[in-house]
């Protein structure tokens, strides 16, 4: 109960812009504060995005994948690199019929699928555009030709108040990843600050 009670306190000192030790401040600190579809919100500090994407040879099967990652700051649609320092991102959502398997047989669901963003900029302008996954280039710099590239999903990683590193699924660009996939898990709108 302690140690609960410390660290509210030490975050309630922090969000109140208590003064922090010689040595201490981090002028770098960022933070995102997450809308999901149900109305709940959930701060991030020192957030980064991260695409998650796959990579294969040509001709060789896609089960034989390998995972990997980048890291960025900025939105990629595209070939389009839109920096979200200080940026609010919006999704809307559409509905999606798929099929799935229940009880081994193909059953039609009904669910929601990010469609299109709208990102406002600190400056005040506004890009609309469809949800496009992130170019090869962007995903894998230097790939040769011959190695197929392919885009999953992008992930807002970052800490809570409590320290406890968080991530959260804005998007995804491939059936192999399904965000959102109740308004408590659907993020509506993002909020970056530096």
């Amino acid at each position: 109960m302690a140690l609960a009670l410390a660290l509210m306190t030490a975050a309630a000192a922090a969000a109140a812009g208590a003064p922090e030790a010689p040595g201490q401040s981090d002028p770098a600190l960022r933070t995102a504060l997450v809308t999901f579809a149900d109305g709940n919100t959930l701060p991030l500090r020192n957030w980064t995005l991260s695409y998650d994407y796959v990579s294969w040879e040509r001709g060789q099967s896609p089960a034989s994948a390998i995972q990997a990652g980048r890291e960025s700051s900025a939105l990629w649609l595209g070939k389009r690199v839109v920096p979200m320092e200080d940026a609010r991102l919006a999704i809307q959502y559409g509905e999606l019929r798929r099929e799935t398997l229940v009880d081994g047989r193909p059953q039609p669901i009904l669910s929601s699928a990010a469609r299109e963003v709208t990102v406002t900029t600190p400056d005040g302008k506004t890009i609309k555009t469809k949800v496009e996954a992130p170019h090869r280039d962007l995903l894998a710099p230097g790939a040769d030709k011959s190695t197929m590239v392919m885009a999953r999903s992008l992930d807002l990683r970052g800490e809570g108040i409590t320290g406890t590193r968080r991530e959260v699924c804005v998007l995804s660009y491939s059936t192999l990843v399904e965000c959102g996939g109740t308004p408590a898990d659907q993020v509506v709108k993002v909020e970056f600050q530096r």
